[in-house]
């Protein structure tokens, strides 16, 4: 009796899973040597501070889902990455998420981008942003500023001159689409370029004639929270408060 494939023995499906099981174990050593060189770089550094480098991530994001086939989505890129980069972040020191309650989708566009990083939710976009400012390795999650959502005000008062205050480090989510960032992330973090930024001023209404290229994004009570391609942000003056400078979403060719 002639058999049928069904009956014959699953010889090919054996070697593909035997190659599958060998390509995991590898994939597992790889991954497990770059968190130990990740938990060396933190041992080199001096302690204290977020190890989180958004600008360095934004270029990394980009880099492999340039050189991803057809068959790995970008978002499969980020959902796999994400995670290893938060287990690299714990690894060199304290990292974790503080999550606005003040809009529903921030704990999901907050999980994609940051993995598997440990949460806190907060009442308020400003208990976020003062969590970012007083405990070491918070990131603070918050809703796209508004003229109705007005966290950018208090965080233009917390700028004293200085890099050691908190600012708005990336916009979520990290691929571009026709809909505008819902939210940002805000931390006390090296404030350094991708290559595509844009950076943020905020200003008083009455100052903002001088430098009419940039965006508003909103408006509170004679201030305007302003928008600029970080290529071509001005010098901030006296009257002026940097809150940002973040890579803009990636866009993604076909």
């Amino acid at each position: 009796m002639k058999s049928t494939d069904q009956d014959s023995p699953d010889l090919d499906m054996s070697a593909w899973r035997a190659s599958i099981d060998r390509f995991d174990n590898e994939i597992l050593n790889l991954i497990s040597q770059r968190l130990a060189l990740s938990e060396q770089v933190g041992k080199s550094k001096i302690r204290g501070g977020l190890p989180w480098r958004p600008a360095r991530e934004a270029q990394l994001f980009a880099r492999l889902v340039g050189r991803a086939s057809a068959t790995l989505s970008p978002e499969s890129v980020e959902r796999l990455w994400s995670t290893v980069i938060a287990q690299s972040l714990q690894a060199q020191g304290p990292a974790f998420l503080v999550v606005s309650r003040s809009l529903d989708i921030l704990p999901t566009l907050a999980r994609t981008f940051f993995g598997l990083l440990p949460t806190q939710m907060v009442d308020t976009d400003a208990e976020a942003i003062a969590k970012s400012a007083a405990e070491e390795g918070a990131i603070a999650i918050v809703p796209a500023p508004s003229d109705g959502v007005t966290w950018w005000t208090g965080l233009a008062d917390m700028q004293t001159g200085g890099t050691n205050t908190p600012a708005v480090l990336a916009a979520m989510p990290r691929f571009a689409s026709a809909a505008a960032p819902a939210a940002y992330a805000i931390a006390m973090a090296p404030r350094e370029t991708s290559g595509n930024d844009s950076a943020w001023l905020v200003t008083k209404e009455s100052h903002h004639d001088q430098t009419p290229q940039g965006t508003v994004l909103a408006r509170h009570q004679g201030y305007c929270l302003v928008s600029y391609d970080a290529k071509a942000a001005p010098e901030h003056t006296p009257n002026q408060r940097p809150i940002g400078l973040f890579a803009n979403p990636l866009k993604i060719t076909d």
